[in-house]
């Protein structure tokens, strides 16, 4: 330090002045000492009068919001009429910027300024502060949230109207620059500062009034927080912001019960008694000075001019050089050595200066470059640690250099890249060759594709990789792929022409479409596809729209190459070429012949019946209705003829569906050879048709007709299978007589029908005003079924089901009775289609599942647990979503019964147009443990797809075949093929109608299972049954009298679901 010629000179001047300094100083502090001790009294003085008038404010305050807490108004902090009563007292005195009521939750719901959304001061100390201790608390700086401004905020607890529930607190805002303005009401000593510190020091007011101090921490005046008693004055030195010395007193203002405290702080400056003392020490020590600098200038003067001149400027020199800048040449003056000196640094300064200017080109041209350019640039030494990073900011890639810098690959690319990196940097090192692969990243929830391409950097032992995201070229390259392979493999035809329609080329679609090879059709315009079948408006619209909307959409006939004319779904779109100086127009073609014959095929089959090519129900109706107007305006009348064929179900059963169908096609043609041209021959359904007879000049016209339809029907029809006899019963009404609408000519004449079938068939029946009765017994029908099901009417009759070998009784069928109580017992077959019809089938049906339910327990007690119960369930039980059978399953289990105690009976037709709630609910009982039985197996369809579909476990054979076991050799050999046919699919077969000892010798011959019959018991109710033996022959006839009974040898519609199938 004391090397250099100047620090040597100064160190003898001081040593010469020290003693005469010393002096001098000892004198002026002890002055200093006294002024300073005057100046602490006065600040101690001016501090407690100060702080007596700011605890008045602090307990004002305090008063103030205690008898705020006590309002009505504000103990419902949620109300509209806390905030209305605050607004009020706000206007009443200004000292508070705001008031408000925050609930318990800090919620503040009250408040007397408007706000536009709620504020929450739940997180707020003093808010803490004051629910916890339930007590006055006062915030340190803040600010405020609702005014928006500096604050402290005074808050006193508020309780609910039981005044133990503590509701929220009643808080005043005080604005800081308000209690700046308070500290100048008391006037203070000349050149004195006051601040008010909160808990964590903070200043919240200032006088004289310093908006920039508030908020800032006090300890930048050098003094700490006193941690004396409330009304304790203790004092500091320190210095304020503007460096000048003040005398610090400090008191407590508030305190609270956690130790939390608001300070007042007075300073008084204490330059100004000191400055006479110091004027003192100045004097003499300028005295002293001036001797001192007179000698100092003297030897200075050489030393300057010679030495440190020269040195000066060779220092400003090197720090002007250390800043990138040069210094530009001056004379020299000083000491030869020094000026040569001065003279080469600036040789050196010039030399690097143009150096760094040509690095800083060159890095600001590879940095230009860099962010230019999408691409990650690396410089990896040996050890692959990242020495250099660069990336355009605008990459999507873009991360800071932090991320990598000084980052070993391993430690920042998963394991399979960074053994990409380290193969192909061995092999570049190897070859000398440009190495570059690519590399799958999963970034941002996706994965990316990236090319890497590293090669050395010439001079250096590093490489540097360049990385390009490549994902968005991939995904294009692979687009561009599947377009063209969508193109050349869609369905549809495609023809890309150019903006005058002239192709460009075409798909394999198209060839099949038009039949035009590609070679054939590429350079001709689309209008070689032209049909003549469109006007040149058609043509002219269809290329407006083109030009105009760039798209055109529509049907259109076209012509194949080989002259047929197709129709076809045409989209033209327009799509710019790449260079966007070009269009493209691209052709969807769809053949749709197939579909105009859907749809052709879709209305004929809405208006006509498939099977006769008659007009429909639906277009019969169209015409009855057309027929009425007009002959309401000719003042015409014409007749509605309904005509069902007599003993069709007969033929349909016996000879089966084909023959039956065959048979309706005979009768539609007999009854368009009957009538006139200008009449509708149209087919209701099933084997019911309708008759328009237009223009009637009077009956007699009617009457022929009617007796040559009958006649014509009732001649024999040669079927497939044989011949066939049907007769027909024709209803007939007259418009206007019976009718004047549609649906009344449709009702009589139906009603004429039922009466012709009544009356013995084959013969035809005029409306009459009495028919109107029948369909009122119908109606009163209707009605006694619900009056029995309320009353309970219906009763079951069990008919035993025995073993074909033994004759022992394993199972019962359920048939059901209706015991009317003015009409007797009620045959099955008059009421189970009125049942089926009105939907009531369910609730029977269910009331009878549940009594075999109730009867199971004491039956199966007298013939053992074996005993098996069947039960007839209708269709209409099937797919009605109200029967409730789902309920079955739950209705065992509580009786504790397995399902297999359960057999039910369906007819073919169940399963052979069963919807999708038909098949779940068969599907379901088998899965419930309940057997499933094919009632009249051979009378229908017998369809074994559906027999194996819906897991049957008896076949019925009907009792028609079994009736000709003995007569018949087709019936024996027919029973038998059921019996070995069920019983190679694991079924169990059941005989019905069994009634003598040959037939059921017959039986066992053919090994059927089982039995069922009056030749061994008639239906029976329960009380009988219980007496019945558990073993039964053909000599046991334990049923009472069949007329009695209305049994009538058990025939197919006395039984549920017998009578179901008439119905239906």
């Amino acid at each position: 330090m004391l090397s250099s010629l100047k620090s040597r000179l100064i160190l003898l001047l001081i040593l010469v002045a020290l003693p005469g300094v010393a002096v001098i100083y000892l004198s002026a502090y002890f002055e200093r000492l006294q002024a300073i001790d005057r100046v602490r009294h006065e600040a101690v003085s001016a501090t407690d009068r100060l702080a007596q008038k700011q605890r008045e404010i602090v307990l004002r305050t305090q008063n103030f919001l205690e008898q705020l807490a006590r309002q009505p108004a504000v103990k419902d902090p949620s109300s509209q009429e806390c905030s209305n009563f605050l607004a009020t007292v706000l206007k009443l005195d200004t000292s508070y910027v705001n008031l408000g009521v925050p609930d318990a939750l800090g919620n503040l719901t009250c408040n007397a300024l408007p706000m536009t959304e709620l504020v929450s001061v739940f997180d707020r100390p003093y808010f803490q502060t004051a629910m916890m201790e339930e007590t006055f608390s006062i915030s340190s700086f803040q600010h405020d949230r609702v005014t928006h401004s500096t604050a402290m905020n005074f808050a006193y607890p508020v309780y609910a109207e039981d005044g133990r529930t503590l509701s929220g607190l009643a808080v005043a805002v005080v604005s800081l620059d308000w209690w700046s303005h308070q500290l100048a009401e008391l006037d203070l000593p000349a050149g004195a500062i006051a601040l008010i510190t909160d808990k964590d020091h903070t200043i919240v007011a200032t006088y004289p009034y310093q908006d920039f101090l508030l908020g800032t921490s006090a300890e930048q005046f050098g003094f700490r927080k006193p941690e004396t008693a409330l009304l304790a004055i203790e004092n500091s030195e320190a210095q304020d912001t503007e460096g000048r010395n003040r005398m610090f007193a400090h008191s407590i203002l508030f305190e609270a019960p956690n130790g939390d405290s608001i300070v007042l702080s007075v300073g008084l400056p204490i330059d100004t008694p000191v400055a006479a003392a110091n004027r003192h020490f100045y004097f003499t020590l300028l005295l002293f000075a001036i001797v001192m600098a007179g000698i100092a200038i003297i030897a200075g003067h050489g030393l300057l001019t010679s030495i440190l001149r020269p040195l000066r400027r060779l220092s400003a020199a090197t720090e002007q050089l250390e800043h990138g800048e040069i210094t530009a040449p001056q004379d020299l003056s000083g000491a030869r050595e020094l000026v040569e000196l001065e003279q080469r640094f600036q040789r050196m300064a010039q030399t690097r200066i143009e150096a760094e200017e040509a690095a800083r080109q060159h890095h600001e041209e590879l940095k230009t470059v860099f962010s230019s350019l999408p691409d990650l640039y690396f410089r990896i030494d040996v050890d692959g640690t990242i020495r250099d990073y660069h990336s355009s900011p605008d990459s999507d890639l873009f991360m800071p250099p932090s991320n990598f810098l000084n980052q070993r690959l391993s430690e920042i690319m998963p394991d399979d890249v960074n053994e990409q990196f380290i193969q192909h940097f061995r092999e570049h090192k190897q070859t000398g060759r440009i190495a570059h692969w690519q590399y799958r990243l999963s970034m941002w929830n996706a994965e990316r594709i990236f090319e890497a391409r590293l090669n050395s950097i010439r001079g250096s032992s590093d490489c540097a990789v360049v990385v390009r995201d490549i994902t968005e070229q991939k995904r294009a390259e692979d687009s561009n792929r599947l377009a063209a392979l969508v193109y050349q493999n869609s369905s549809k035809g495609m023809a890309i022409t150019d903006a005058d329609g002239f192709i460009v080329t075409i798909n394999k679609a198209f060839t099949e479409v038009t039949g035009y090879e590609e070679h054939e059709i590429l350079g001709r315009n689309l209008g070689a596809l032209k049909s003549n079948r469109h006007s040149e408006a058609f043509y002219q619209q269809m290329w407006q729209s083109i030009n105009q909307t760039g798209r055109w959409q529509g049907e259109i006939y076209n012509r194949r190459k080989d002259g047929e004319i197709f129709p076809e779904w045409l989209t033209i779109d327009t799509v710019d070429h790449d260079d966007r100086n070009q269009i493209r127009r691209v052709a969807l073609y769809r053949d749709i012949t197939e579909k105009k014959k859907a749809d052709e095929l879709i209305w004929h089959q809405a208006h006509f019946d498939s099977l006769t090519t008659l007009p429909n129900r639906l277009t019969l109706f169209n015409h009855l209705t057309d027929e009425i107007n007009q002959s309401a305006l000719d003042d015409s009348r014409f007749a509605v003829l309904f005509i069902d064929l007599d003993h069709f179900k007969a033929v349909n059963d016996s000879m089966g569906h084909d023959n039956g169908d065959q048979l309706l096609q005979e009768a539609a043609s007999r009854l368009l050879g009957c009538v006139r041209q200008r009449d509708t021959v149209a087919r209701q359904g099933g084997d019911e048709f309708l008759l328009i007879l237009s223009g009637i000049p009077n009956l007699n016209a009617v009457e022929e007709t009617v007796k040559r339809i009958l006649t014509t029907l009732a001649a024999p029809y040669q079927l497939k299978s044989g011949t066939a006899y049907v007769t027909a019963s024709i209803g007939i009404s007259i418009y206007p007589d019976d009718g004047n609408s549609a649906d009344d000519l449709l009702k009589a004449a139906d009603q004429s029908m039922y009466t012709a079938k009544s009356e013995g068939k084959n013969r035809h029946h005029y409306f009459k005003p009495s028919m109107q009765e029948q369909a009122m017994q119908r109606v009163r029908m209707i009605h006694d079924l619900h009056v029995a099901l309320d009353q309970d009417e219906f009763v079951l009759y069990y008919q035993p089901i025995v073993s074909a070998d033994d004759g022992r009784l394993i199972k019962v069928e359920a048939l059901l009775r209706w015991r009317h109580p003015q009409d007797g017992l009620i045959s099955p077959a008059d009421f189970i289609p009125l049942a089926e019809e009105t939907r009531l089938i369910n609730p029977i049906g269910d009331r009878v599942f549940r009594q075999v339910v109730a009867d199971l327990p004491e039956l199966r007690a007298y013939f053992g647990d074996q005993l098996q119960v069947s039960l007839n369930v209708s269709p209409i039980q099937f797919s009605s979503p109200e029967s409730g059978m789902e309920s079955w399953y739950p209705a065992l289990q509580k009786a504790g019964i397995h399902g297999s105690a359960i057999v039910v009976e369906i007819t073919e037709g169940v399963m052979m147009e069963a919807s999708a709630i038909t098949a779940t609910r068969l599907i379901n009982l088998a899965k419930a443990g309940i057997e499933l039985a094919l009632d009249d197996f051979g009378t229908g369809f017998s369809s074994l797809s559906y027999i194996r579909e819906y897991a049957v476990d008896y076949i019925k054979i009907d009792q028609s075949f079994v009736q000709s076991l003995s007569t018949s050799h087709d019936a024996f050999v027919l029973c038998e093929a059921v019996t070995v046919m069920a019983h190679k699919l694991g079924i169990e077969v059941i005989a019905e109608g069994v009634e003598t000892y040959e037939q059921s010798q017959l039986l066992k011959q053919i090994q059927t299972d089982y039995a069922q019959g009056f030749g061994f018991a008639r239906p029976m109710p329960k009380t009988r049954l219980l007496k019945c033996p558990h073993y039964l022959t053909l000599s046991d006839d334990l049923a009472p009298n069949p007329t009695t009974e209305h049994d009538q040898g058990k025939s197919k519609d006395q039984r549920l679901n017998k009578a179901s199938s008439k119905a239906l």
